[in-house]
């Protein structure tokens, strides 16, 4: 199976299954599920707005805890919600009531990061080529207030029961980030004066089954899905335990706030150190090195183009077929030969000519001296 072929089933399973997920919303139809009003946006906070369904609500709830911990105090979110494939970018956008709601957070002109999550059906249709909903809701917020960031966060596949083990579980996920990462690119060109960023929480996921089928999150987990407190799926749907929400909420603030994992307090509650599992995906998603498959360095696994990218030096032309190559050297020495030859061979002419005609001379002096003197004789 090709990648495009991998890429379509692993896009399309997340967003069918999503849209099992508490169905679809409408407006403020699930209240309990927002966080915060337009009405109490203050000019004087950092507001993050987050639009989306249940994948990302709860490390954007978590997020302002922890933001205010790394001493971010000024820092209030804000949630726009709707669960399953209605939290999808164009299922929001489609929506009246969602879709006014998030116009009027951006209308304040006070929100300071957007962010959205995967998937659109148009992003699955069109082979992650487009998601006309994430420009729609890019525009309007920077219409409102241009310095307002963009964040395009990716979420884990759903129903975790259907795999066999943590590696049939990731297969395939690296290739649908790496599709929401150029669609994040093509985002940046069409506005280039925007700060325009992804993040992949999602991968927490994939790795805290690997952790725990390895037997290294045994202190803390009982099993795969059960108890919020000890597990890694709290469901068959696979939404988040504990633990991932805690490791998830680091990669959220690295990504709104710049925080390192490694730089916020140890969590206690664990006996495995979370932060260092967030410090390592995210050194992960952000390995540096040459992107481009055209180069002769070409890195595979980088992330970030760091440009060092190498290229061989272009052909040469082809030589006319006229043209008969010769080496420089035995041109300059037949050119010195070609340039001495014909003054030393005028000289050395002009000097037998003068030869032959003194000869002649003589002898036709002596010719006339022999006739002179006969002549004498016969008197």
């Amino acid at each position: 199976m090709n990648k495009n072929a991998v890429f379509l089933v692993i896009a399309l399973m997340i967003t069918v299954s999503l849209s099992g997920c508490l169905g679809r919303g409408g407006g403020n139809g699930e209240n309990d599920k927002n966080m915060g009003s337009p009405e109490e946006v203050n000019a004087e906070d950092y507001n993050v707005l987050y639009i989306g369904h249940s994948f990302g609500r709860v490390f954007a709830e978590t997020l302002q805890d922890y933001a205010h911990t790394a001493g971010f105090t000024d820092h209030a979110q804000y949630i726009e919600m709707s669960g399953g494939a209605s939290g999808a970018p164009d299922a929001l956008w489609e929506d009246d009531g969602h879709r006014e709601n998030i116009k009027a957070y951006l209308d304040t002109g006070q929100i300071d990061v957007l962010i959205m999550i995967c998937c659109s059906v148009e992003f699955v249709e069109t082979g992650a080529q487009s998601d006309e909903a994430i420009w729609n809701f890019t525009d309007y917020a920077l219409d409102k207030n241009p310095d307002t960031r963009i964040g395009l966060s990716m979420l884990w596949k759903d129903f975790p029961g259907q795999y066999e083990n943590a590696s049939d579980y990731k297969n395939g996920s690296e290739l649908l980030h790496d599709s929401w990462v150029r669609l994040a690119s093509n985002l940046s060109g069409d506005y280039p004066g925007a700060d325009i960023f992804t993040f992949n929480h999602g991968a927490v996921a994939y790795e805290l089954w690997d952790l725990f089928e390895a037997g290294q999150l045994e202190d803390d987990l009982d099993q795969l899905t059960g108890r919020k407190a000890t597990s890694v799926f709290i469901d068959e749907k696979g939404h988040a335990g504990q633990i991932m929400i805690d490791t998830g909420t680091l990669i959220w603030l690295h990504a709104v706030h710049g925080i390192e994992p490694l730089n916020m307090p140890e969590f206690t509650q664990w006996n495995t150190d979370i932060r260092v599992i967030a410090d390592s995906l995210l050194n992960e998603e952000n390995q540096e090195g040459c992107t481009d498959s055209n180069a002769t360095n070409y890195d595979e696994n980088a992330t970030v183009d760091d440009g060092s990218c190498a290229y061989l030096p272009p052909p040469e032309p082809p030589a006319d077929d006229d043209d008969t190559p010769t080496d420089d050297d035995d041109n300059e020495d037949s050119g010195d030969i070609e340039s001495e030859t014909p003054e030393k061979s005028g000289f050395l002419g002009k000097i037998s000519m003068m030869n032959i005609v003194l000869v002649f001379s003589l002898v036709l002096l002596l010719s006339l001296l022999v006739l002179f003197k006969i002549g004498y004789n016969r008197r």
